[in-house]
């Protein structure tokens, strides 16, 4: 599966959660007798969770807020990733986001979605890999400003993670930390930042309006 570019705008769906369709769909086929109530209890037998052993993996989540699943790898083995990435495949319908991850657990999620035949979206430098399916319909803009490049590994996480939340986002690096004078004022492509958009900033330091 093929990374897209940096700068490649996310293809969004329709509003509402594939999720829950499916579960409409599925309470559907019961009143009209198409499917019966032992068939649908074994198809929510793991609607609130599935328990692996290691990980007890929401499969509410999403149906509750509408918000893709996070996984956290630090701390995780390889293949635990893997497994829990593979679960949320079988049981969740939205976009899946890997953080935090080492060499070893990218990969492992890159053989998963292979597996599964779903496209990815990497970012190396802060362990960031995402698993793309249904991704929320766009509902905002986000500008992420970094005081300086070595701010990139935070402001890549927060693109991606933004991007698969249903944002449309745009970044631009290193515009100082005395104060905006090194962003160009007319950056293309770039979306109305508003007071909320400020990103993170260098030792703590806040960006002067």
């Amino acid at each position: 599966m093929g990374e897209p570019a940096a700068d490649a705008p996310l293809e969004h769906r329709g509003s509402g959660t594939t999720y829950a369709e499916r579960l409409r769909a599925l309470l559907s086929d019961v009143a009209e007798g198409r499917v019966s109530a032992d068939q649908a209890t074994e198809r929510l037998r793991d609607l609130p969770f599935a328990d692996l052993g290691y990980a007890r993996v929401d499969h509410h989540r999403e149906l509750r807020q509408g918000q893709c699943e996070i996984v956290y790898a630090a701390g995780k083995t390889a293949h635990e990733v893997a497994g829990i990435v593979r679960q949320l495949l079988r049981g969740n319908e939205g976009p899946i986001l890997v953080s935090r991850a080492e060499p070893d657990q990218r990969s492992a999620v890159r053989a998963v979605a292979e597996e599964a035949g779903v496209d990815l979206w990497e970012r190396p430098r802060p362990g960031a890999i995402a698993l793309l399916r249904n991704v929320p319909a766009s509902s905002g803009r986000v500008l992420i400003l970094t005081a300086g490049t070595s701010d990139l590994a935070v402001a890549e996480e927060a693109e991606i993670t933004a991007s698969l939340l249903g944002a449309d986002v745009g970044m631009i690096a290193d515009v100082g930390v005395a104060g905006l004078h090194r962003w160009p004022p007319n950056e293309t492509g770039s979306p109305t930042p508003t007071p909320s958009s400020c990103a993170p900033a260098w030792r703590g330091r806040w960006p002067a309006w």
